[in-house]
């Protein structure tokens, strides 16, 4: 699940790039609202509830209209409180627990920092190999595979690491933890500033292939960081996981709207060099955040009304 949705962002502009070259920057947005519109009405038709509270609901509510008994209750019933009141409850908890969960706020920083770059060198990208290698707008689209492939190995390393250590895990006296689920972040918060100094690369007009490998590393630190979080935001918060993910997205979009118009303006005075230096510098501040969720991370939880034990 987690591939297409990170590799997209990087092969949407290797296609948009030559429909804007040959057909028009509107045959862009033309072409992304059908094919959304598609993937839209494939998940209404195909995809089904796999939130257990809600499944648990339904249940009882069958069962209640079935045998006319009004005594089947899910454990899950807030009180019967009604379909107003859920819906409120359910605007508001996000806010609720970054207010509240310390460990919320932090990985909400964490992934608005993460999808604010993302989005910020999608944005930038095009522009920087135009000027500085003198490509076509299609063939700057090529360079964002770089990032597509690190995303696809970030996928690839997870898949065949973070399984096997939580299985390992699991296994042990003290059982599994959520905080089982970090390692492959503290890997990507590496690799994500390292990846991001290809900066120099295309400033000083090193071989097109530089600042590709360093997009390559964004994408493999974007990836394992992505993953990571929302596997132990889904182990820790258990079914208000819901609520804590929408709390991080919440951040990640509002740096991804964000942090893009401050792009051209940080790259026209400082360069791409030293503009590409500075989202470093401010990636590193972040590296000890997994390392110091999984040394308090535990005692952290403990003190959260929202981790439930089930």
């Amino acid at each position: 699940m987690a591939l297409p949705a990170l590799s997209g962002v990087a092969i949407a502009p290797v296609i948009g790039g030559y429909v804007g070259e040959k057909l028009g920057w509107r045959w862009v947005f033309w072409i992304t609202a059908m094919v959304g519109s598609l993937c839209e009405a494939g998940f209404l038709l195909v995809f089904r509830e796999s939130y257990k509270v809600k499944i648990l609901k339904k249940k009882a509510e069958r069962m209640r209209r079935e045998t006319g008994n009004q005594n089947f209750h899910s454990m899950y019933d807030s009180n019967y409180a009604s379909r107003y009141q859920l819906f409120t409850e359910a605007l508001v908890r996000p806010t609720k627990i970054v207010v509240m969960s310390p460990i919320v706020l932090v990985i909400s920083l964490c992934f608005a920092m993460v999808f604010g770059y993302l989005y910020l060198i999608t944005t930038t990208m095009t522009q920087v190999f135009e000027d500085d290698y003198n490509v076509s707008e299609g063939t700057a689209g090529l360079m964002f595979l770089g990032r597509a492939i690190g995303s696809i190995i970030g996928v690839t390393v997870c898949k065949m690491t973070m399984d096997r250590y939580v299985v390992a895990k699991k296994a042990t006296p003290g059982g599994m933890k959520p905080e089982h689920r970090l390692p492959p972040m503290i890997v990507g918060s590496i690799y994500m500033p390292a990846g991001l100094l290809y900066g120099w690369g295309a400033q000083y007009q090193l071989p097109w292939i530089v600042p590709v490998l360093g997009t390559g590393l964004v994408g493999i630190g974007l990836t394992l960081t992505t993953i990571s979080v929302n596997s132990y935001l889904a182990d820790a918060f258990s079914i208000y996981a819901a609520s804590a993910v929408a709390a991080s997205v919440i951040s990640s979009c509002v740096a991804s709207a964000l942090l893009p118009m401050v792009g051209p303006s940080l790259y026209k005075h400082l360069g791409v060099g030293w503009g590409n230096s500075v989202l470093a510098f401010t990636a590193v501040a972040f590296i000890p955040v997994p390392v110091l969720l999984m040394r308090f991370g535990e005692r952290a939880r403990n003190y959260s009304k929202f981790v439930v034990v089930l």
